[in-house]
């Protein structure tokens, strides 16, 4: 086994992890709606979601905590997706552009005698700082609303 081969098993088995998701919405979920009479979106904590209604746990912007599903429409629960491979390729983008700005800075620095000889610490210290706000960055993406079917 090559190592390519290695590094890419380990970086497609979040993906194969990830790719079970829950059939249901469990209770304390956070769920988008429409309410079908007034045409407004609320979002909320769920209690309980059964064939005939929505139960919810607290909800700041609704007029009760109780519809029948026939009321709302869209009913839309909050998903983690798996952000393992993600991060990884936000690391990645985001190290290649800090290198490529790093080494902009640090070619295009114009100073006379040793007032550039710390300019090359910008290329690794754009790389790492890239590929850190990269990263971050696809974390904090890896949330999506799913319809409830």
């Amino acid at each position: 086994m090559t190592l390519y081969r290695a590094l890419g098993s380990l970086l497609f088995v979040p993906l194969l992890l990830g790719a079970q998701t829950e059939s249901r919405p469990v209770a304390g979920s956070q769920v988008r709606f429409w309410v079908v009479a007034g045409g407004s979106i609320h979002t909320a904590q769920l209690e309980q979601l059964t064939p005939d209604s929505l139960i919810l746990q607290s909800c700041a912007t609704c007029i009760t905590l109780r519809y029948a599903r026939a009321d709302v429409s869209n009913i839309e629960v909050l998903h983690r997706l798996p952000s393992g491979m993600r991060t990884v390729s936000g690391f990645g983008w985001g190290g290649l552009i800090g290198l490529v700005a790093g080494v902009i800075g640090a070619t295009t620095c114009n100073k006379l005698g040793d007032g550039c000889d710390g300019a090359i610490l910008l290329i690794p210290a754009g790389a790492i700082l890239g590929g850190l706000i990269g990263s971050l960055a696809a974390y904090l993406s890896s949330y999506k609303w799913e319809p409830v079917r």
